[in-house]
């Protein structure tokens, strides 16, 4: 190979190992944009974090008097930095619907303030199946099942708060609550196999949480031996019944009726009482 043709390749090498090296260059300056993209995204949400979280306190849900078939729902919370003359104004809304309603906040001295709403919570509580087995020959060993239900949107709330200071106005990021978790209990139905049929006792798991007594429990369905039905008897704070189970279900329900005269049906496992 001639001096001229050597130069020549050696030139085209450099040149490709310039126009690779450049190629990764880029890419690792677009990487690096990008990273720097993300960060400064981080830091604008921390920044509206640590903003929403100067602005008020966190709110603490309570229920208030029974409004007809509807209860009062206060939120309390403590605007920080608070000035004379301010106005606080609590917007919340269904996770059903379209638009906020404001309410006008009531200052309770200081930077406290109440918001106060009224609506219809209809219970539509948590179920927790226990089973074991009794009698001789068995472990009696516990077995706990949650039947995990979506909260209906009816419970589930969305609101902000917004405080005005003469022409500025500040507002905090939208904020969920599930009021049916707030003031109604997981239901516990435990059920205990022995060789004389099933013992089935359901009660509330924490009576501090709801604001809803439960007035009577019945089991309905359909199986073997046709419809299947099954009123328990109260017992205290608990429902019991025991009887001899069906060798198959189609289907099983728990229903349920409070003390406001609301019903609630859940579907149960057809395997149950297996």
């Amino acid at each position: 190979m001639s001096r001229d043709k050597l130069l020549v390749l050696l030139l085209l090498l450099n040149l490709i190992f310039n126009v690779i090296m450049e190629s990764r260059l880029q890419a690792l300056r677009d990487l690096q944009n990008m990273v720097r993209s993300e960060i400064s995204g981080i830091r604008a949400d921390i920044l509206k974090l640590c903003e929403q979280d100067k602005l008020v306190t966190p709110a603490v849900v309570e229920v208030g008097e029974k409004v007809g078939e509807k209860m009062e729902i206060i939120f309390t919370f403590r605007v920080r930095e608070y000035q004379e003359e301010s106005k606080v104004t609590f917007y919340y809304k269904k996770m059903n619907e379209a638009e906020f309603t404001p309410v006008a906040a009531e200052h309770l001295g200081g930077g406290r303030f109440a918001a106060r709403i009224v609506e219809e919570i209809l219970p539509s509580p948590e179920i927790i199946i226990s089973k074991s087995s009794v009698g001789k020959g068995s472990t009696g060993v516990e077995k706990k099942v949650k039947v995990v239900e979506e909260a209906p949107d009816a419970a589930r709330y969305v609101y902000y708060i917004a405080v005005r200071s003469g022409n500025t106005v500040r507002s905090t990021e939208e904020m969920y609550v599930n009021l049916e978790k707030a003031f109604v209990s997981p239901l516990l139905v435990r059920v205990e196999k022995g060789k004389d049929g099933v013992n089935v006792i359901v009660m509330q798991v924490d009576n501090a949480v709801s604001r809803y007594d439960i007035k009577s429990v019945s089991i309905l369905g359909r199986g073997s031996d046709g419809s299947f039905n099954v009123d328990l008897v109260r017992r205290n704070d608990s429902f019991h019944a025991s009887f001899q189970p069906l060798d198959w279900y189609e289907n099983l329900r728990l229903k349920v009726t409070f003390s406001t005269g609301k019903t609630v049906v859940k579907d149960l496992p057809t395997d149950i009482f297996m």
